[in-house]
């Protein structure tokens, strides 16, 4: 790009010849030079001029830091002659740029501009910039600031040089604009930021509804920050806040595994109040046991509505799983079951069945024997609703006896409700061996209608899955119309 060849590139430009002139501001504006700028910046003004001369000022600023001042002194007054908004949006950009390398804070005149892209490009350019100064002027000016504006500049914080402006749009009237300052707390802490204080800030917006709600859930549950969860936790210990926010505070403990709110989680799961008790037996079951069988089981006492006792059944399968004394376990179930007061024997029965040790499978077929008929059936109810390896052995065992046969379908059908939940193996190769050992027990064509459909939900069906559809193909037709039968 010597003196001759801007010479001559800059007349070429100038020149009649629509394509040669093209040509001509294309190459100048790539040379990345003072010369070829001001070559540009005399030509007749226009768009095409503009687009070209800011083209050439950002490769000068690209090759050369320190035109800085010039090449923001030249997109000031470029921005001044453009007449189309996508001009004045690239000359905002590039002033932008200049931000980090001198303390033009020009822009910030533009984030009030009537052209809602070039007012968005400002409040972009002066936050990408993380010029403290411009930063903390765009901050004193956030109320003058359209919705639309604050969500571009909240958008643009990629660190907590952007603080400031997130903690404005956290107390925002406009829903929008606090989801997008929720929005950018989770996403400078994903970027190693430590947000305790912030965090703690978000908590009371867990008390509205919808997307706002959703978007604090979703930042605090994901935030990184360790010493979060113990502030998240004191916080729902907390009886003067309302119940929303407590019980979503509750299912952050679940969410965020913190194994230091056992206690609480076990206090709150005798709480009188229903949301907060179901809240409480949710997020302990989310968490791997700690707290002794013992206490465990006496909740059992508290779980007064269905939603408690969905969740006191993964925390007592939980605690017996993790225990380390399976005696002791047994005992303990055993009492459990042996209380006539207590209404709730089939989640009992379930946990009998995680139980490693020899007694508890003995104290479950002792029950399985009971003279009464109708004791027996609620045991396979049981043992069907556990949906554990241990009660699938002890259901086959049945289908195999002597027992009634309204017994005997019941157990069969708690086996083909079973199976399906115990392999994880998308080809399902596990669950058609057990489907296949279960078989000649289902002495109807509904359950064998049901073990043939359930074979062919395997989402993966490998040659273990085929050879047993060909092999039992004959009865599927007579099985299909008895499934038809039975739903009608």
């Amino acid at each position: 790009a010597t003196p001759p060849v801007i010479a001559r590139l800059s007349s070429l430009a100038k020149d009649s010849n629509t394509h040669d002139a093209a040509c001509a501001r294309a190459a100048l504006a790539s040379f990345g030079t003072r010369a070829a700028l001001d070559a540009l910046l005399t030509l007749p003004a226009g768009p095409d001029t503009t687009r070209h001369a800011l083209a050439a000022a950002d490769a000068w600023l690209s090759r050369d830091a320190s035109a800085a001042p010039e090449v923001a002194h030249t997109a000031t007054q470029l921005l001044k002659q453009s007449t189309t908004p996508s001009d004045r949006v690239e000359a905002v950009n590039l002033m932008g740029k200049t931000l980090t390398l001198s303390e033009s804070t020009d822009l910030l005149d533009l984030v009030s501009d009537p052209e809602p892209r070039v007012r968005q490009a400002a409040v972009t350019a002066v936050v990408r910039s993380r010029n403290p100064i411009a930063i903390t002027k765009l901050a004193a000016r956030w109320p003058t600031l359209s919705n639309d504006t604050q969500i571009a500049a909240i958008s643009a914080v990629t660190d907590t040089t952007g603080l400031a402006l997130l903690r404005l749009a956290l107390d925002s009237k406009d829903s929008a604009v606090a989801i997008a300052g929720i929005d950018g707390f989770a996403r400078i802490e994903a970027a190693g930021a430590r947000i305790e204080a912030d965090g703690i800030s978000l908590i009371p917006r867990l008390g509205e509804t919808g997307p706002l709600h959703d978007a604090t859930y979703t930042a605090l549950a994901r935030a990184q920050t360790k010493e979060l969860s113990s502030l998240l936790a004191t916080a729902a210990a907390k009886e003067d806040k309302p119940v929303a926010i407590r019980t979503a505070l509750l299912a952050l403990l679940g969410d965020r595994q913190v194994q230091a709110a056992q206690p609480l989680l076990v206090a709150l799961c005798k709480s009188p109040d229903d949301k907060l008790r179901a809240a409480a037996f949710q997020a302990l079951g989310l968490l791997p046991s700690s707290t002794e069988l013992a206490s465990i089981i006496e909740l059992s006492n508290h779980a007064k509505k269905s939603a408690d006792q969905r969740g006191f059944r993964k925390v007592l399968f939980n605690a017996v799983s993790a225990t380390a004394n399976p005696t002791q376990a047994t005992e303990l179930l055993s009492t459990a079951l042996t209380d006539p007061t207590r209404t709730d024997r089939t989640l009992f029965i379930g946990a009998l069945t995680l139980v490693t040790d020899p007694k508890a499978e003995a104290l479950l077929a002792q029950l399985l024997t009971t003279p009464v008929a109708a004791d027996r059936k609620n045991v396979i109810r049981a043992l069907a609703a556990a949906r554990t390896e241990g009660s699938l052995r002890l259901l086959q065992k049945v289908a195999n006896s002597h027992n009634a046969d309204d017994e005997r379908i019941l157990a069969v059908r708690g086996c083909i409700d079973t199976i399906p939940l115990l392999d994880p193996d998308p080809k399902g190769e596990k669950q058609v061996e057990w489907f296949r050992s279960i078989w000649p027990l289902a002495s109807r064509d509904e359950e064998k209608a049901a073990i043939i459909a359930a074979v062919k939900n395997i989402s993966k069906p490998g040659n273990a899955t085929k050879r047993f559809l060909l092999e039992f193909a004959s009865t599927e037709t007579n099985a299909d119309s008895a499934a038809a039968n039975e739903n009608k």
